[in-house]
């Protein structure tokens, strides 16, 4: 019992520690956060009220993109949904975009990469750090007549 306590204050202390680091990089990079959302100089852009999504051809990699020229995180895609291609929009938050993990591991890379290997599967990581459901929602009604998804996905965590 007392190693899993001490594990588990490890664990603690290191992610605080991974916390304080991203937040460091941000400030290197000329993020801006303002609670929650991000200033003009970041990744993120407001499109209206109460909707922001990826600056389309964000350049940045590692834990912060890239950014395609839709605006979704990942590699670029087409905005007509291939021929013969199974399409996933994958909505969420910070959990979803991948927040903390390189894009190739974020879950809709993941399972993009595994279904494929079954028939032409393309997965649209459409997570947005700080959305809720109501973003998601918002974005999916203005946005699913062009992307053409097949399915759709949500996640959403409760913070």
């Amino acid at each position: 019992m007392e190693e899993e306590e001490e594990r588990e204050r490890r664990r603690k202390r290191r992610g605080v520690k991974e916390g304080k680091k991203r937040k460091e990089d941000e400030r290197e990079q000329g993020v801006e956060v303002r609670g929650g959302l991000v200033g003009s100089k970041s990744k993120e852009m407001e499109e209206e009220e109460g909707l922001w999504r990826h600056k389309p051809g964000y350049g940045g990699g590692g834990q912060d993109g890239p950014i395609n020229d839709l605006g979704f995180r990942g590699q670029p895609i087409t905005l007509a949904k291939p021929k013969g291609t199974y399409r996933i929009l994958s909505l969420g938050e910070s959990t979803t975009y991948g927040y903390g993990v390189e894009f190739n591991e974020t879950y809709s890379y993941v399972l993009e990469r595994s279904l494929r290997k079954e028939k032409p599967i393309q997965v649209i990581n459409g997570g947005v750090r700080v959305w809720s459901t109501y973003q998601s929602v918002r974005f999916l009604d203005r946005e699913i007549e062009r992307l053409e998804p097949d399915m759709v996905l949500f996640y959403h965590e409760v913070n």
